[in-house]
């Protein structure tokens, strides 16, 4: 039997099209598509390419409920999913999902079942979205990236906020830090992301999946971090792989252009603010030159990129620079 399994992600779509026998399962075919913010029209290109499969199954998150296909939740996916490979990689404690928006972490028990989730915190800076767009603002596509990377030599940047990290890369590259130091910097931050994560649940065999498992440069120091590190050969597909795997159980649909359902808001809406001018008050800044024996207050706001002053005369509040 032929099924589907297609994950929507924060930045990707990928799909798994595989063929289940009585001694498992063969990988037919995977797609992996970004979709920058196209997510309704990427998703149905990718669907397309599998119409004439009857059994699909969709996972991700808040996307999959507006699909009239069979959804399930990305943690059931995952569990599906090594259930069918854990003989090819078995003793896997923690599964890690590293995406292009989040990383999680899934303890796996004894019967290859999910025990709890660990989600890393929500900044963006360790994630693989938040790579690609620094690679690219230095002019490097993802192959250049991993080939230039100086792994011996990495720049270090911090990992705690992604202005600060953003920051960092900035004024490396304007003091004239070779690129490959800076992209080295970029992925051991995201290794040492990771490692905070394993942390939380204590790993000793880690399986790492997701499009974020495809950077060579930030496995190779996770690898150095823990003490086994894991990654199949559906790593890009693990979760579509684990849909497909489900899809088997469901009954047999026939997917076609009109599967999407009507957008609705989650949230309550508020009458719009310019309905609410009356209740603003206006006041003009005074402004002037500075006198001869003028009493002034300056005014610092240190920022992570930039500082502000304004300086003030005290009996007046006139702003004078």
């Amino acid at each position: 039997m032929r099924s589907v399994g297609i994950c929507v992600g924060a930045s990707t779509i990928s799909a798994a099209e595989v063929e289940t026998t009585a001694d498992g399962f063969t990988l037919l075919k995977s797609v992996r598509r970004a979709h920058h913010g196209r997510t309704e029209e990427t998703f149905l290109d990718v669907l397309a390419e599998f119409a004439h499969i009857r059994h699909i199954a969709i996972t991700g998150r808040s996307f999959k409920d507006r699909v009239e296909l069979p959804t399930l939740a990305e943690p059931e996916a995952v569990e599906w999913a090594y259930q069918a490979v854990h003989n090819r990689y078995p003793a896997i404690d923690v599964i890690v999902s590293a995406g292009g928006e989040i990383f999680v972490a899934y303890e796996v028990d004894a019967k290859q079942r999910i025990a709890e989730v660990y989600t890393g915190n929500k900044c963006a800076s360790g994630t693989g979205e938040f790579y690609l767009q620094q690679i690219q603002r230095m002019g490097l596509g993802l192959e250049e990236a991993a080939a230039c990377a100086d792994v011996e030599h990495p720049h270090l940047v911090a990992g705690r906020c992604s202005v600060f990290c953003k920051s960092d890369c900035t004024h490396a590259l304007n003091k004239g830090e070779p690129k490959s130091r800076v992209v080295a910097g970029l992925s051991l931050m995201m290794a040492d992301k990771i490692t905070e994560l394993l942390r939380m649940c204590g790993a000793r065999r880690t399986m790492l999946i997701g499009g974020t498992s495809q950077n060579a440069r930030m496995a190779h120091f996770l690898q150095e971090r823990v003490d086994t590190l894991v990654i199949p050969e559906e790593a890009g597909c693990f979760e579509a792989l684990g849909a497909a795997l489900w899809a088997r159980t469901q009954l047999a649909t026939v997917p076609g252009r009109s599967v999407l359902r009507a957008k609705t808001r989650s949230f309550a809406v508020l009458p719009p603010l310019q309905e609410h001018l009356h209740k603003v008050i206006f006041h003009d800044a005074k402004r002037s030159a500075a006198e001869a024996g003028d009493r002034c207050i300056l005014g610092l706001d240190v920022g992570s990129t930039t500082t502000k002053a304004v300086l003030l005369r005290a009996h007046d509040q006139a702003i004078l620079a």
